[in-house]
């Protein structure tokens, strides 16, 4: 989770896709924007759980490309190191 942690590298996948957004309550005000209505609540679970539904993918990418914030839809999955 985004909050405490100092070092980038530390910062899962979610946690520096939500930053590009400008936080969570930023990042739920452009999901609303473009679709089903999210709320800031959302955004934390995600955060806590290290992962985005796969049912608001293609909106997470309709609301980064509306507000102008880079995400690529590789981005939105973690991958593990093997």
């Amino acid at each position: 989770v985004l909050v405490g942690r100092s070092n980038v590298w530390l910062m899962s996948h979610v946690d520096r896709i939500v930053m590009r957004f400008g936080g969570a309550s930023k990042m739920a005000k452009a999901l609303s924007s473009v679709g089903r209505s999210t709320t800031h609540t959302n955004i934390y679970y995600w955060l806590k759980s290290g992962r985005f539904p796969a049912s608001r993918q293609r909106q997470l990418l309709d609301a980064a490309q509306a507000v102008g914030v880079r995400v690529y839809p590789g981005e939105l999955v973690e991958r593990r190191e093997s």
